[in-house]
């Protein structure tokens, strides 16, 4: 069990699974006393940045960065200059997920960078740590789950947002395992390199322990522009379910699809199918929402 805990087989795997799937984990911190820690980052940057971002394994980007602040050096003549930085410094290196720490006067927490949460007009529920995005139909969905040791964002908001701006994500990752003896054969270092991939798997003992430590970053380049989602590039919805209508002679429901497109009008449109204007029949707790909160929206019976 010891060569397979120590080759971090299973660390490499789930990290090249991040960005694939319904949700990516975009913050993760762990510790194990005398077994292993480690932790999952994550970054935006442009692909002009991709060449140095997989120049080697290490992070480009640590979970306190991101405060702005000042920096100084040499102006044209010699003198000392000092600069004001948004986001602490000029690298083109961007956080999503920010580690706000108040030293001791407050606890941390893990927040969500403004401009993503406007991109996707996030709203927070803080009794359930998440954050929520609205549909236009007046549904929602939990966009961003939160915890103290994990971030995780749906997939396809992540690429919407790497689409509109064009950025690269950056996904970092840094785990350390110890042996639970000394007697222990180590796994040889080994250096996986690719257009996407720049990992790196260290050998050593210390204080008599022997350990491993897997480092590696990650670049998932961002999709088409077309692909992010908002004006004017928003996803046209071309889904149009079916209604119950009536009921045959057995008593069989008859359904029909409310597509415009597909129903009878006054124009002679589809003389076969029903009128756009036919009832249709639904349970009543499909009103049940608005009943409950009828600020909701505007809505009157008739």
């Amino acid at each position: 069990m010891n060569d397979e805990w120590l080759t971090q087989e299973d660390v490499q795997e789930d990290f090249l699974a991040l960005g694939r799937g319904p949700w990516t984990v975009v913050y993760r911190s762990w510790s194990t006393s005398k077994q292993d820690n480690g932790g999952v980052y994550c970054a935006f940057a442009p692909p002009t940045y991709r060449e140095r971002a997989l120049g080697d394994p290490g992070w480009d980007l640590m979970v306190t960065d991101g405060r702005p602040g000042f920096s100084q050096g040499p102006g044209e003549n010699g003198e000392l200059v000092t600069t004001y930085h948004r986001e602490g410094d000029d690298r083109e290196v961007e956080p999503l997920v920010l580690l706000r720490e108040f030293h001791g006067a407050s606890p941390s927490y893990l927040e969500i960078i403004q401009e993503f949460r406007l991109f996707h007009n996030l709203w927070c529920d803080n009794e359930r740590h998440v954050l929520m995005k609205a549909h236009e139909d007046g549904t929602a969905e939990v966009a961003v789950e939160v915890s103290d040791d994990e971030v995780r964002v749906k997939t396809k908001l992540l690429r919407q947002y790497q689409a509109a701006r064009q950025l690269d994500l950056l996904l970092f990752t840094d785990s350390v395992r110890y042996a639970s003896s000394a007697g222990v054969t180590l796994p040889a270092e080994e250096t996986w390199k690719s257009d996407e991939l720049c990992a790196t798997r260290y050998s050593n003992t210390i204080l008599s322990q022997p350990m491993t430590r897997y480092l590696a970053t990650r670049v998932i380049p961002p999709p088409p522009v077309e692909r992010s989602g908002i004006w004017s590039y928003e996803e046209v919805d071309d889904h149009f379910p079916d209604f119950v209508i009536g009921y045959d002679d057995e008593g069989e429901e008859l359904r029909h699809s409310c597509n415009p497109d597909a129903l009878a009008n006054y124009f002679g449109a589809n003389p076969e199918a029903p009128d756009y204007l036919t009832p249709v029949f639904f349970r009543r707790d499909v009103l049940h929402k608005y009943y409950d909160n009828p600020r909701s929206t505007t809505w009157k019976t008739v």
